[in-house]
């Protein structure tokens, strides 16, 4: 899949537009946006979901989808096609079980660490339309990076990047340009990955279940 986009498509895409400012003046130009890309994914003999993602990093995002809802993908096959996608020999587990550790990062740390995923996102400052989700080590050195127009997505791929590096989930940190929701929490909880910054805010269950 070359650079992990879709044979034949962009990511961004370049629209005539028209500009209207506060005084009332409209022009007329283009300008870059982002290309939305629907794909049906189907973990066989499970469950099948559509998602809206960019079309870029498909068989990242299945293997990253599978793993963050307790599948095993040791032995998976993905067959990809124009539209869909297929995950092959998972297996469900139940319930992960990970024992508690304690892991902390330094405070400037912290701050590197959104600094650095904040630099990233080239994708965002050209047409303000996608999320990013930025992994690095414990002490703030970068490994992965993915932006992409679903916040879940934009996780799904990076876990599924971080799968096929053999990084090892307990040892890393996550940044997301997003809020923190219940489902991200899950998803993080799921792989293992023990601590994560977010720009927005947490809803309650976002807490409830990080804690």
């Amino acid at each position: 899949m070359g650079d992990g986009a879709i044979e034949g498509m962009k990511v961004v895409d370049r629209l005539e537009i028209y500009r209207v400012y506060g005084d009332g003046t409209i022009e007329k130009g283009y300008d870059e946006v982002a290309v939305e890309f629907i794909v049906d994914l189907v973990i066989e003999g499970f469950e099948s979901i559509r998602l809206e993602t960019s079309p870029s990093h498909i068989e990242e995002l299945a293997l990253g989808y599978a793993i963050a809802h307790q599948y095993d993908v040791a032995k998976a096959s993905i067959v990809l096609s124009n539209t869909s996608i297929k995950v092959r020999n998972c297996i469900r587990r139940e319930r992960v079980y990970r024992e508690r550790q304690r892991v902390s990062i330094q405070l400037p740390t912290m701050f590197k660490i959104f600094r650095d995923a904040l630099n990233n996102a080239t994708l965002f400052r050209r047409t303000g339309c996608f999320h990013f989700a930025y992994a690095s080590d414990l002490n703030g050195s970068p490994i992965n990076f993915v932006e992409d127009i679903s916040r879940h997505c934009a996780l799904y791929k990076l876990i599924g990047k971080l799968y096929k590096l053999n990084v090892d989930f307990s040892k890393i940190v996550i940044a997301m340009s997003s809020r923190a929701s219940a489902a991200l929490i899950d998803s993080l909880i799921n792989t293992g990955i023990p601590v994560a910054i977010f720009r927005g805010a947490p809803t309650n269950q976002a807490v409830i279940r990080a804690r």
